[in-house]
């Protein structure tokens, strides 16, 4: 008899990994600690990725048998890190440290520890006033540059663009400028 679920783990865990990676706003994760297994493919989807510097990422799957499945290490980690990253990460088969990973590309800044929940909150602060059709169309554009034809990728770019210059937030946002003040974006 099944469990909770009849759907297989490698569909659920792949479900959440393009949730994040294609989720219409930035998406931010602070951490410290380990992370290891399916928590790298998770971690490594989200957008900015914040970490202390005792931070420890390990992603060893070939080593356990398995090749990971949820659509990161294979597919995306790739495209976005590079071939050559990619394989030290998988075959040397070690932990990164927060300031190794980030060398690796797999991190966007290492903060020291004690400051993991204050600098990723006051980013996630800034990253809340971007204009959100905007941020959701400009994701959108990036996703179609690295997958998978640069020639639809830029068709899309200026759908995008003529879609959010028809928006309310370009025209407060562009006109907010010139006047030098400040917009609160309302995704209209």
């Amino acid at each position: 008899m099944g469990g909770v679920t009849d759907t297989p783990f490698s569909e659920l865990g792949g479900r959440i990994v393009e949730r994040i990676d294609c989720y219409p706003k930035p998406t931010l994760v602070a951490a410290r600690g380990i992370c290891f297994g399916g928590s790298t493919a998770v971690f490594s989807a989200f957008d900015i990725r914040i970490v202390g510097e005792t931070f420890n990422i390990h992603d060893g799957d070939i080593y356990y048998g398995i090749v990971g499945s949820w659509g990161m290490c294979s597919l995306r980690l790739p495209i976005w890190i590079g071939r050559n990253k990619v394989l030290d990460y998988m075959f040397l088969n070690e932990g990164f440290t927060g300031r190794q990973a980030y060398e690796l590309g797999l991190v966007s800044k290492v903060v020291p520890d004690d400051q993991v929940d204050e600098i990723g909150l006051s980013i996630a602060k800034k990253m809340s006033t971007a204009a959100p059709v905007a941020a959701r169309y400009f994701k959108e554009c990036v996703r179609n540059v690295l997958y998978p034809h640069l020639a639809e990728a830029r068709v899309k770019e200026l759908e995008a663009s003529n879609l959010v210059w028809a928006t309310e937030d370009a025209k407060e946002g562009l006109a907010n400028v010139i006047r030098g003040k400040k917009t609160v974006f309302k995704g209209r």
